[in-house]
Formats: C-alpha cells, sequence, structure tokens
C-alpha cells in the first residue's frame, strides 16, 4: 500500500515538473532594473488641459535613458471621462528619440458616459542605449458608422507613467 501511494506521488510530481518545464520561455530575459522612471499629474493630464478629441494629445513625456540594449516595461494609469456612448478613447505608449519612434498596439479603455479609471502596459524589447521620450498618446475615436465623435471632448486625469529600464541578460 505504501509503494502505491508513493509511486502515485511519484508521478505525479514527475508530471507536474515536466509540466512547469515545458511552460517556461526561451525569450531573452531582462535583468532586474537598472532605472525606474515616474511622472505623474493629479490634474487633467493632457498639456494645457485641452480636453481630448480625434487629434492625438501627448500625456506625461518622460525622458529616460539607456545605459545599455534594454527591454522597456512602460505602465500608463489614470482616470477618464467626458465623452458619449459613440466614441472610444483610445491609449497608446510611445518612445521616442530622433531615430524615430516605437508605438505599442492602441488600447480602447472605455466608451460611454462613465468616469472609470485603468492601466495600460506594454514592454519594448530590444530598446538600444540612448536617450528617449517615453509618453503616452490618447485620442477620441467615433464608433463604428459614426462620421464625428460628439460631445467637447474627454479628459484623463490623475495619470502615472512609469518605467522600468531592464538590461538584456543573455540566457
Amino acid at each position: 500500500m505504501r509503494r502505491a501511494i508513493l509511486l502515485i506521488f511519484s508521478t505525479v510530481f514527475v508530471l507536474t515538473v515536466a509540466g512547469v518545464a515545458f511552460a517556461l520561455s526561451s525569450t531573452s530575459h531582462g535583468g532586474t532594473p537598472t532605472d525606474v522612471y515616474t511622472a505623474t499629474d493629479p490634474d487633467v493630464c493632457q498639456k494645457g488641459g485641452d480636453k481630448i478629441g480625434t487629434q492625438q494629445l501627448e500625456l506625461l513625456p518622460t525622458s529616460v535613458t539607456v545605459g545599455q540594449q534594454s527591454h522597456l516595461v512602460t505602465y500608463l494609469g489614470g482616470m477618464w471621462s467626458g465623452f458619449g456612448s459613440d466614441s472610444t478613447l483610445v491609449l497608446w505608449i510611445e518612445v521616442v528619440n530622433e531615430n524615430g519612434s516605437r508605438l505599442s498596439p492602441s488600447f480602447d479603455v472605455s466608451n460611454g458616459p462613465v468616469h472609470d479609471s485603468g492601466t495600460i502596459m506594454w514592454t519594448f524589447d530590444n530598446v538600444a542605449p540612448g536617450t528617449y521620450t517615453v509618453q503616452g498618446l490618447a485620442a477620441l475615436f467615433p464608433q463604428r458608422g459614426a462620421f464625428i465623435s460628439h460631445g467637447d471632448g474627454a479628459n484623463i486625469q490623475n495619470c502615472a507613467l512609469t518605467v522600468f529600464v531592464n538590461p538584456v541578460v543573455s540566457p
């Protein structure tokens, strides 16, 4: 009886360990962050307090220095309000330097006349050494079938942008 229990336990353990091993990623890994950058704005986050419309507006542009090939792990959070159910607020995170820019996918964070909050996250892999501006972008898009967005635009308040610089580590 003991042998049967021990055999069952051993088999479950081996299958569990093998399952964990197969689930491991073989991608490049970032090391411990060398730098963490944060920017916050407790008021209206867009420059000049302008309402967000169909043109992209910058949010919290932050200078970030990358000392060696790194992954940038970025978070952008805030509260939004002031637009109707016929529009969608879209957010991006952008990394810019003199050689161009890299843009995250778009995030449709809310639609409808709500006051809501949330955070988006994106990792920019293998960023070369240099100085960059990392910032959020926001625009208000009409829903499908609508020709224009209605209302006077959206607001984003109480924003926070956080950037972790994680040097690439060889496996």
